[in-house]
């Protein structure tokens, strides 16, 4: 699906030595996910991305789950359900405000993407 298209964008970020996030919008609208904790815990996604000169809505294709050394853990799920996040001079913020309130020094930290050039 994704690897054969032409790469629109790609964002980047995640706690410097804790953890990486990469996020990859595609010209057909699809998207690629990608992230790793310190934990050695991580997870893929693809779906279908939309959106506009200040947000971006991220929906998942199929459920996916976290993954320990290659093993699976946790049920699976959906990552995004149609999702809003707000984009804002090349800064992607992955978390809702809802989340910023509730954990002010994670989410802000672990799921500020910057665009790559």
């Amino acid at each position: 699906m994704a690897s054969f298209c032409q790469v629109l964008a790609e964002y980047e970020g995640g706690r410097y030595k804790y953890s990486f996030v990469n996020l990859t919008l595609y010209q057909d609208s699809t998207y690629s996910y990608y992230e790793w904790m310190h934990t050695r815990m991580s997870r893929k996604d693809t779906g279908r991305w939309s959106g506009g000169e200040n947000y971006l809505i991220l929906s998942s294709l199929g459920e996916s789950f976290w993954k320990h050394l290659s093993k699976p853990t946790g049920k699976k799920s959906y990552l995004f359900k149609e999702d809003k996040f707000k984009l804002e001079n090349k800064i992607l913020k992955l978390y809702q405000p809802e989340q910023e309130q509730k954990n002010a020094a994670f989410y802000p930290v672990y799921y500020t993407l910057k665009k790559k050039e």
